[in-house]
Order: C-alpha cells, then sequence, then structure tokens
C-alpha cells in the first residue's frame, strides 16, 4: 500500500515533508470510535481488549502529549508479547525530538523526528489485511510495514501503549475505510 502523498518543504526543520493526500478522507465510511479528552497512560495500554474486530481497512488518528515510551499497536491488542502486535509504532520523547521506530513480522525501521517545543505527538496510519502505511508528525517520518502473521490476515484492532514516563492520550479517532477502486 502506497497511499496518495502530497509532498512539501518544511524550512524549520530543513526536510521533506511527506503527508496523505486530504482526498483520502472521502474514503472513510463511519467512524469507529472515537475518544477525546486526555487520558493518562502511565506503563498501561488501553483500548484493543474487548474491542470486536474493527474491520477490514482501517484509518487511525492518534494524538499524544507527555514524554517517555509509548506507541500504538495496529492489530490484534498489545501485551508485552513478541508477537503481541503485528505493527508496533514505539515513539520515545525527549529534548525536543522523538525517536521513532516500527516495527513488523519482518523487520524494524526507526528514524529520528524533530519536534517543536510543547507540541503534541501525532500517528496517522492506515492498514488493511497485508501492510500499514504510517504517517508522523504530519509527515515529517513515514513508514510502511507489513501487517501479516503466519501467512494470514490480522485481525484488525488498534490500542495506545505506554511503558514508561508521563504520556497522555489527547484524542484517538479510528475510521473503516472504503475501497478506492469502487
Amino acid at each position: 500500500m502506497t497511499l496518495p502523498r502530497v509532498v512539501t518543504y518544511d524550512p524549520e526543520f530543513a526536510r521533506l515533508v511527506f503527508s496523505p493526500a486530504p482526498e483520502l478522507s472521502s474514503l472513510r465510511t463511519r467512524q469507529l470510535v472515537n475518544v477525546s479528552g486526555t487520558t493518562p497512560l502511565a506503563n498501561a495500554s488501553w483500548g484493543g481488549e474487548g474491542w470486536p474486530s474493527l474491520g477490514r481497512q482501517l484509518e487511525i488518528e492518534a494524538n499524544f502529549s507527555g514524554s517517555g515510551q509509548f506507541g500504538v499497536c495496529l492489530g490484534v491488542p498489545h501485551d508485552g508479547g513478541s508477537d503481541a502486535c503485528p505493527v508496533e509504532v514505539l515513539l520515545s520523547v525527549a529534548n525536543n525530538a522523538m525517536t521513532a521506530s516500527v516495527r513488523d513480522g519482518v523487520s524494524t525501521s526507526s528514524t529520528v523526528v524533530p519536534l517543536r517545543s510543547e507540541e503534541p505527538i501525532t500517528v496517522h496510519a492506515w492498514t488493511d489485511q497485508t501492510v500499514a502505511e504510517v504517517y508522523l508528525q504530519d509527515g515529517r517520518a513515514v513508514f510502511s510495514g507489513l501487517a501479516v502473521r503466519d501467512g494470514g490476515g490480522v485481525r484488525h484492532n488498534v490500542s495506545v501503549f505506554s511503558t514508561g514516563g508521563p504520556t497522555t492520550l489527547v484524542g484517538l479517532a479510528v475510521y473503516s475505510v472504503g475501497s478506492a477502486w469502487g
């Protein structure tokens, strides 16, 4: 999956930014999860467990504030086991920078993403039965991951987690997404 992207230049960070095309929002068929406000995540996970399978194709928008290590699991609920999460987005925030790692069943990709002072952390992702595409900080970093375990599709679900530090979930929206092919 490679989604249509808008490529711009961010002069503050002197880098190209790859943002998902705004027209992708027209593929949303319904909102499945809407969490707003503040939910503290202190060494805990939230969501996923007890939720029904959310669908075959999902768009996920998660917003966090705080520091420490936290992230998003795309697939089965995050429980800390090595095979618990088909695509795991792990973020570590300190000193106006975020180290981002995306781990799937095949590999791990990492990068450092610059942050503005007091900037919220944004994760915008799409996933289907085989792959996930993840955009961090409005496209300052983009990852693709394989969302298949043991040769089959995964049960689509989303969970957010913290493994250390004062992290707050500020918002989480999950949408079912229709096909771009009609």
